[in-house]
């Protein structure tokens, strides 16, 4: 559509546009005065008109080249006699009576798009959006992938270049140790720090040799791995010390959990049969852990039910729902609103309203011409034939007269 700018509505200017407001510059179209004009001043106004609807996007010179001064027509048949006969009587035994054309086809994307309602401002806002944050994105992995293959590229001249060369296997060394420091540099002691450093330092003096022999690397080698190997044990010693220490805490914040109906009974001198406090305190701590794991049982428990209850009652609410209580003709419009529904699904990516609808105003300019031969399943056409001119019928669709055209075929008559 046109910007609104250009659609006058004082002075108007017919175009073959699907805009609201060309549409009702079409219909408030009006001829020129031509009685107090000459000829020329006729076919000149009629010309003008006709190439400002017809063919604006082309220049005059092409015009004027591609200007076929033969107009081909046709003789007046009468209607109901082409309707009682096809002509496969007279066309028996000499061929199917159509001459093949050429076939083009569009993008049905496109014609969704043409012939759809556009979106609206907020539709329109969201998908540039989207278009800018994935066009970063795409550059983003586009500059990580080149990257990446710069990295992988200098690597394997590297390795090419070096081979199996000790200096690599240091440095290599020295990167494990570097990554264990910053890792798990504070869970680390003292003492296996310190080794890490000296361990580094002797690295380091080695790689500033000029020449450096295999048994250096493998003695290297092994003082990484044994370092490694005491760096393991340290952090699973510290690992079961944190699960003792929180299973204490556990345990001393388990009386003060009971419940108040224990605190509420009796002394155990009051009862005869009551036990010692001796004798109670070890069964107080073992219980008091039972019942943390108990309690998290019954957590876990309480909400699977809760979901299983809930799916329950989704399954009771579908299953009150009967299709006799519905007649056939609420089951129909049901059917057909799904298949719709799958057909025209809701899409934010298409560039046109989802689900499809046809643009407003389009019933003027939405047809068939005689001489093409549509396919709408694949958007697909086959050019029969040229258009012809029938009596008061022109098959080219013009808002203009058999006046205006006939004085704008003049017009490029008088310069052949």
């Amino acid at each position: 559509m046109r910007n609104k700018a250009t659609s006058y509505l004082r002075k108007p200017k017919i175009r073959q546009s699907w805009s609201k407001y060309n549409l009702f510059n079409i219909t408030q179209v009006r001829l020129p005065y031509t009685r107090s004009r000459t000829f020329f001043q006729q076919k000149w106004s009629a010309k003008s008109l006709a190439r400002g609807y017809h063919g604006e996007q082309v220049r005059e010179s092409q015009w004027e080249r591609m200007f076929s001064r033969r107009l081909r027509a046709v003789v007046p048949m009468d209607p109901f006699d082409l309707a009682r006969n096809d002509g496969s009587k007279n066309a028996a035994g000499r061929g199917s009576g159509m001459d093949k054309g050429d076939m083009f086809q569009v993008d049905p994307e496109r014609v969704m798009y043409a012939t759809g309602a556009p979106k609206d401002k907020s539709l329109r806002r969201a998908g540039r959006l989207r278009r800018r944050m994935g066009a970063k994105s795409k550059e983003e992995k586009d500059g990580e992938g080149e990257e990446a293959k710069a990295e992988d590229q200098e690597q394997k001249k590297e390795e090419s270049k070096e081979g199996e060369d000790p200096r690599q296997m240091l440095k290599e060394l020295l990167s494990g140790a570097k990554g264990i420091m910053t890792s798990s540099g504070d869970l680390l002691p003292a003492k296996r720090r310190q080794a890490i450093r000296a361990f580094q330092r002797s690295v380091k003096q080695v790689l500033s040799r000029s020449s450096t022999t295999t048994t250096m690397t493998d003695n290297l080698e092994a003082q990484f791995l044994t370092l490694k190997n005491m760096i393991d044990e340290d952090t699973k010693r510290a690992a079961e010390a944190a699960k003792r220490a929180a299973a204490k805490k556990a345990e001393q914040a388990a009386p003060s959990t009971e419940s108040p109906s224990s605190a509420t009974e009796p002394s155990s001198s009051a009862s005869p049969t009551a036990p010692s406090p001796s004798s109670t305190t070890p069964n107080a701590d073992t219980t008091s852990t039972t019942t943390t794991n108990n309690n998290d049982i019954n957590n876990q428990t309480s909400r699977d039910s809760k979901a299983s209850s809930e799916i329950d009652d989704l399954a009771a609410s579908l299953s009150d729902v009967e299709l006799a209580d519905y007649s056939p003709a609420d089951l129909k419009a049901l059917k057909l609103a799904l298949e719709e529904i799958h057909e025209n699904p809701i899409d934010s990516t298409k560039p046109y309203a989802t689900p499809w609808r046809p643009r407003d105003y389009m019933s003027p300019f939405a047809f068939v011409p005689r001489y093409l031969e549509v396919n709408h399943n694949i958007c697909a056409a086959v050019y029969l034939r040229h258009p012809v001119a029938r009596p008061g019928r022109a098959e080219v669709p013009t808002p203009f007269n058999e006046t205006i055209g006939g004085a704008a075929f003049a017009w490029y008559l008088r310069r052949r």
